[in-house]
C-alpha cells in the first residue's frame, strides 16, 4: 500500500509542475541613477540634467536624484502632503536610525516629480512630519545650505562600506574601459 502512496504523490508532482505557469522574469536594477537629458550633445554622449533645490521658509535644500525607496510603491498617498510650487504631493519620509550614530540621526523626505525622483536631506533631529503641508518652491542651481556630514553608528563598518562601495565602482569602471575596446574589434573585423 505505500508504493501505491507514492506512486499517487508523484503522478500529483507531475500534473502541478505541467499546470504550474512559466516563472516571470525579474525586472533587471536600475542602470544609472541619475537622470539624463533627452537630447545628445555634440559628441553624442548625454549629459546628466542641470542640478535644482527645493526652498522652504527660506532654507535651500539640495535635490538628490535618486530612485524612490520601496515604500513609495506600497504607500501610495505617502507619509506627508507636501506643495511643490502651488502643486500638492505626496512625499515619503525614511531615516538613518539603522546605521548613524543615536545623537546624529537624519531623516529624509522623498518626492517623485514630474521630471525627478529623489530626496532632500533635512539636519540632525529634525522631523520630517514637520513638513505634513509644507510649501516648497524649486529653484536652479545648487543649494546655498550643504547636506549634514554622515556620522555613523559604527566607524570601522563605515569604513569597510566605502571600500567596498569604492571597489565596486572601480571594477564597473574598469570593465567599462574593457567594452568599447571589444566593440572596436568586431567592428574592424566587418
Amino acid at each position: 500500500m505505500a508504493k501505491k502512496s507514492k506512486k499517487y504523490e508523484a503522478e500529483e508532482l507531475q500534473a502541478a509542475v505541467e499546470t504550474q505557469p512559466e516563472p516571470i522574469p525579474q525586472m533587471p536594477e536600475p542602470e544609472a541613477t541619475v537622470e539624463q537629458s533627452d537630447e545628445p550633445q555634440n559628441n553624442g554622449q548625454f549629459q546628466p540634467k542641470p542640478a535644482f533645490h527645493l526652498e522652504h521658509d527660506g532654507t535651500q535644500y539640495k535635490f538628490t536624484r535618486f530612485p524612490l525607496p520601496k515604500r513609495a510603491g506600497k504607500i501610495e498617498e505617502g507619509d506627508i502632503q507636501v506643495t511643490i510650487d502651488g502643486e500638492e504631493q505626496p512625499a515619503w519620509i525614511t531615516a538613518s536610525r539603522g546605521w548613524a550614530a543615536d545623537d546624529k540621526t537624519i531623516e529624509y523626505i522623498w518626492f517623485d516629480l514630474e521630471n525627478a525622483k529623489g530626496y532632500i536631506t533635512l539636519d540632525y533631529g529634525v522631523s520630517a512630519q514637520e513638513f505634513n503641508g509644507a510649501e516648497f518652491t524649486r529653484g536652479d542651481g545648487e543649494a546655498n545650505r550643504k547636506d549634514p556630514v554622515r556620522v555613523p553608528k559604527d566607524q570601522t563598518k563605515e569604513d569597510n562600506r566605502k571600500a567596498l562601495a569604492a571597489s565596486t565602482v572601480a571594477k564597473k569602471r574598469a570593465a567599462k574601459e574593457e567594452e568599447p575596446e571589444e566593440v572596436d574589434e568586431e567592428n574592424t573585423e566587418e
